[in-house]
Order: C-alpha cells, then structure tokens, then sequence
C-alpha cells in the first residue's frame, strides 16, 4: 500500500525559472518563481514547470511570440493529460503575456484543477483603457480561478472592483524578497556627493525622461545619478544625457547579482519615478539596503511606502516634486539614515520570504 503521506501534489506552475533573462537581468518575477520553487513547499509538492521566461522587453516578431505562446500551452496540456494534476498556479503580465496564461486558465477548467493566478504587472490598467474586449476576457478568466494572488490590498480592490471576482478569491500576497542578501548602505564613504539610483528597465513609462529632467535642474548640486538598467529608450536616453551636457548621469546598463547588491550599499537613494507599477521589487530591494526611497504614488507602492516616514512619495510626471525631495535631502543628509532604518524594518515585517512561502502553503 502506497503511504499517502508521502504522495506528493501534482502543480504545474507556469512562471519564470531561467538562471537571468536574456539580457542577463533577475526580474522580480523570475526571483519570486524560484524562490517557491526552492522553497520547503517542494516537499509537498511535484512542481511541473513551464518557463514564459521573456526573451525581451523590446518589441518582438508577432509571428514569433504566438508560436512560443502555442508551444507553451500544448506542453501546459501535454501536463494536464500526462499527470493526475491538482492545482496550476499561473504568474502572468499584462497584455499578450495575460491573454496566454488566461487561455491556459480556461484549458485548466476544463480539467477541474484549482486554478490559482497571480498577475504582477501594473500594466493591466492600460489593458483595460485601450481595449474594450479586454475586461470581458479577464472577467472570464479571473472568475474560473479558484484563486487571484493581489500584490497588495489596492490590487484586490481594483481586481474586485473592475472584474467582479468574488472576495473570498482574492488572496493579498505581498511581493517578497531574502532581506539577508543586501547588505546595508554604507554610512560612511569618500564621495561628498549623493549618489541617487535609477534601477530597472530604461522605459519612458518608468519616468526616465522625468528623472533626467530633474538632473538637469540640479546639475550645480552635489548629487550623482546612476542609472542600472536597460530597455528600448537606452540609446535615447544616451543621446539626453549627451545632448544636455549631464556630467551628473552615469548610465551603467545592466548590474547584476553581486555588483546589484555592492550597487546598493554604494547607494543613498533610490528613484522609482513609474507611471505604472504592480509592486516593483527593485523598492524592496532598496529598502533592504536601507536607502531612502523616492517613488510614484501608484500600485501598490503607497502600501510600502509610509511617506515622510520611510520614504516619499511623489505623482507620476511631477518633475519638480523630484526636485524638491532630493533638495530636502541635500539640507537634511541624516534623513537618509533615519528612513533608510525604517525602511529596512518594513521589509523584515512585512515582506519577508517566510511570510509569502506561509500564505502559498495554505493555498496549496
């Protein structure tokens, strides 16, 4: 007699599980997937895996991507006959990423599994305004889920709210990251100036174009703008800093892993100026590191960000807000220290890996 106990639960997960993205990259969702399936949850769990890793962000031949995506959903059934599977549990994006993974949710009905989806981008609200079929689709689709994972209590008013998904469906669970790993900002260091950080993708809806414009007011000032990162407006943005003479700017391209981590410490403050977010992981990881965050008042942000306390806040698009809070922190450099501590005690408590790997057990 086989000894159930030790029967494992079949899960096909659908995520990112590459090493780095091809750019070489460690996105928050890639962190996430691999951090579960890492996790103690294996012990109980078969995971069968099927990796939508991007191979960019840059625009990518149509053709191409559908028949990737037609690819992924036959092996997703392939798994779904082949195995006694239990539960899916789907990351998805917005746009062409959501309609695959919500085609892959109505493919799981079909085999009576429990349906778990999590979406983690901010870009969902763009969907809905430039895509009127788009809100009956997901309707669909997030109300054949047993589960919608929300990055944050906005997120599940929002998915309610829009959608229609009963409460009892959706779960909050904060993004999370391995707070050990970042070591805190060093206090003490030979540069006089402040060292600001841009961290993630080079995209106009990332507010690069606001930031640069905010280093250009403050060229006489002694701040020094790092700019980690990459995407489809790098080399315009090369052209920006050329063209407005920004000795201030620095642009490093990718930093990873190790270097992303000494990057940090070598920082005091973190910049996130998006138009959309979900819940980005370059703030906890900041955070962690004990910088003082400035970040826009989107997603789910607000509910990481106590603003004045551990951090501010500022509206998308609001260049001279920019301005003004790192003037503030120019007059008053121990604010970095004061609200770098806190930050770093807000990740602990609440966006710790134990916490979200607690939360997935009891679904699972």
């Amino acid at each position: 007699m086989i000894n159930s106990s030790k029967v494992k639960k079949k899960v096909i997960f659908v995520g990112s599980f590459k090493k780095t993205g091809s750019s070489g990259n460690v996105g928050g969702q890639m962190f996430a997937c691999k951090s579960l399936v890492n996790s103690d949850i294996t012990e109980k769990v078969d995971w069968k895996l099927v990796d939508t890793t991007a191979e960019s962000n840059l625009k990518r031949n149509t053709l191409i991507r559908i028949f990737k995506a037609l690819k992924r959903m036959l092996k997703f059934t392939y798994l779904l006959i082949r195995y006694d599977i239990e539960s899916v549990l789907i990351f998805t994006s917005s746009g062409w990423s959501f309609y695959e993974k919500g085609m892959m949710i109505r493919i799981a009905h079909l085999f009576h599994a429990q349906k778990i989806l999590a979406p983690r981008s901010g870009f969902i609200i763009d969907d809905l305004q430039s895509n009127p079929r788009f809100k009956n689709f997901a309707r669909t689709v997030f109300n054949k889920c047993d589960y919608v994972l929300c990055q944050g209590e906005y997120w599940k008013t929002f998915f309610k709210n829009h959608f229609e998904i009963q409460d009892h469906k959706l779960v909050v669970l904060k993004n999370w990251i391995d707070f050990h790993k970042y070591s805190p900002r060093k206090k003490i260091r030979k540069e006089k100036h402040i060292q600001v950080l841009f961290l993630g993708w080079v995209d106009k809806n990332k507010g690069i174009y606001d930031l640069l414009e905010a280093a250009k007011h403050l060229k006489s000032e002694p701040l020094k703008f790092n700019i980690a990162g990459n995407g489809k407006e790098f080399e315009s943005v090369r052209d920006f800093v050329r063209n407005n003479d920004l000795k201030n700017v620095k642009l490093l391209g990718w930093v990873l892993r190790e270097e992303k981590i000494k990057l940090l410490a070598d920082s005091d403050v973190l910049i996130l100026p998006s138009y959309r977010e979900g819940l980005p992981n370059a703030l906890l990881e900041a955070m962690s590191s004990k910088l003082l965050v400035i970040a826009s008042n989107v997603g789910a942000i607000p509910e990481v960000i106590d603003d004045g306390e551990n951090g501010f806040l500022i509206e998308p698009g609001d260049v001279s807000k920019i301005v003004d809070k790192l003037k503030t922190i120019i007059d008053n450099p121990s604010m970095v220290e004061e609200m770098g501590e806190k930050a770093r005690m807000k990740i602990e408590c609440e966006h710790s890996q134990n916490s979200a790997i607690t939360v997935m057990k009891k679904i699972l």
